[in-house]
């Protein structure tokens, strides 16, 4: 019973955590290969700045930044195993005119950080589940942020309402070298299936752990009101932290996309 107990958690946190793993540069006969199996499986129906629609596995999905937060068509990929948004800051976004769709200044800075989030088209699954499995030796080597792993401790975990956050830190010098070594993790589901946001900061420019909660609590919040669920009451360190009104974000290269929206 056991052993099925973590295959299960292990099956899932793989599923998930594989999809907020960046590919950078990557464009190969597999990757194409993957996009044909994954036509019938994840499909993106719909990219808006404000607002893309994903079908995960037969569920539809609102994925639905908060404000400041834009989502662009080259930023949505799709696997045979979830569906990958990277978020950008809408000062980085023109529109059709060709103007940003923000604009930047001291008061409202760019998230000097990096926010992804990964669907997959597994179902629910207990947290309590998922909790005990990322404590394991297992379970926090696939809470990496690359492919390769790396030493990884659980610092600290969140239970608030339905959904599950986990601040990581990457003991590994040579993983990811542009990200901080902390960042975290929030499991939720979304319309029936379980997704996964990631908020990292820059190594150059780190971020105190209350200021990454704030932002992943910040996307978690915009899921839920996007899927029409219940909205658990906020932490009281969850109040949105201000960057410095001067911020340098470093380029972290391109990300693979295999997946063209309809509109």
């Amino acid at each position: 019973m056991m052993q099925g107990f973590w295959a299960a958690g292990a099956a899932l946190l793989a599923m998930l955590a594989a999809g907020c793993q960046l590919s950078v540069g990557e464009n190969t006969a597999a990757a194409e290969f993957d996009r044909q199996r994954a036509i019938d499986r994840f499909q993106i129906v719909e990219t808006l700045p404000e607002r893309a629609v994903i079908v995960a596995d037969g569920r539809t999905v609102a994925v639905t930044p908060p404000e400041g937060a834009c989502i662009t068509e080259d930023a949505i990929d799709v696997s045979e195993r979830s569906a990958f948004v990277l978020y950008t800051d809408c000062a980085l976004v023109t529109g059709p005119d060709g103007a940003p769709l923000a604009a930047i200044n001291a008061q409202d800075a760019p998230f000097a950080g990096l926010v992804t989030l990964s669907v997959s088209g597994e179902g629910r699954v207990a947290l309590w589940r998922l909790s005990a499995f990322v404590e394991t030796d297992e379970g926090q080597q696939l809470l990496a942020r690359s492919r390769q792993g790396g030493s990884i401790a659980v610092v600290e975990q969140r239970r608030i309402g339905e959904m599950l956050f986990v601040l990581v830190e990457n003991r590994d010098e040579q993983a990811m070298a542009l990200l901080s070594r902390r960042f975290w993790r929030c499991f939720l589901e979304l319309n029936g299936r379980m997704a996964v946001i990631t908020v990292s900061g820059f190594r150059a420019r780190p971020l105190a752990d209350d200021a990454l909660f704030a932002e992943v609590w910040r996307h978690a919040v915009a899921l839920a009101e996007g899927n029409a669920q219940p909205v658990p009451p906020a932490p009281s360190d969850a109040a949105p932290a201000k960057p410095a009104p001067s911020v340098s974000i470093p380029d972290i290269g391109e990300v693979r996309t295999v997946g063209k929206a309809r509109r």
